[in-house]
């Protein structure tokens, strides 16, 4: 393909601040190159489709090397990828939809599996998984609630023998706009039934219940 190449030095130092490549049979843009901080060092890379932006790579850390990508599908940014630590492996994915954040998923230790994944809903947190004692699987699943449009911790769920199934599970209350603590639940032996209940006020322990007296403290 025959491009034709457009250059813009505004400042004349003889280091471009912005490259434009269009196809030259019908002159359609492309690719644009950019130098967003006039630092002399092309940063940002755009590639379009049919006129239309469709994908932006970003170096943030000047070394020349992309460490941000953005795609886009009309007016919005769809996806965004991330190398965080900048050691080039990606590790942080955002999802949008209609120019909102739906979903980010994150790899904290770059072993390649997600070990965090955050749910929002009309731009507010709904939900985690996230994988806390790096094993490869999710052992923890939050949900909130939003009260006075603060994210408020509703419910936990742990699984605490890593059998990929929760087995501690804690309801919160929102008060003064905090998460307070009302209920603990327990399946003990690993049956899918409730073992231990306990019952808290203001934060603190106030009654325990245990089905089965092969569960009480020794």
């Amino acid at each position: 393909m025959k491009l034709t190449r457009r250059v813009l030095d505004a400042d004349q130092d003889g280091k471009p601040e912005q490259v434009r490549y269009y196809t030259r049979r019908d002159d359609v843009l492309l690719r644009v190159e950019k130098d967003v901080d006039y630092d002399g060092q092309i940063d940002t890379w755009d590639l379009y489709e049919e006129g239309r932006l469709a994908q932006r790579n970003s170096d943030t850390d000047h070394d020349g090397l992309p460490d941000t990508w953005a795609r886009y599908r009309g007016p919005y940014m769809i996806e965004r990828v991330v190398d965080r630590d900048r050691d080039g492996v990606k590790d942080a994915f955002f999802t949008y939809q209609q120019g909102s954040l739906v979903e980010e998923r994150h790899d904290s230790n770059n072993d390649g599996v997600i070990d965090l994944v955050t749910t929002y809903e009309s731009r507010t947190r709904i939900a985690t998984r996230e994988d806390r004692n790096g094993d490869g699987q999710f052992d923890t699943w939050s949900t909130f609630q939003v009260q006075s449009q603060r994210e408020i911790l509703k419910r936990v769920e742990r699984d605490t023998t890593a059998d990929g199934k929760p087995d501690v599970f804690e309801t919160y209350a929102a008060v003064d706009g905090k998460a307070v603590l009302i209920l603990r639940e327990e399946d003990a032996d690993g049956n899918g039934t409730i073992d231990i209940k306990s019952v808290y006020k203001n934060g603190k322990l106030v009654r325990r219940e245990i089905s089965d007296p092969s569960h009480l403290p020794m």
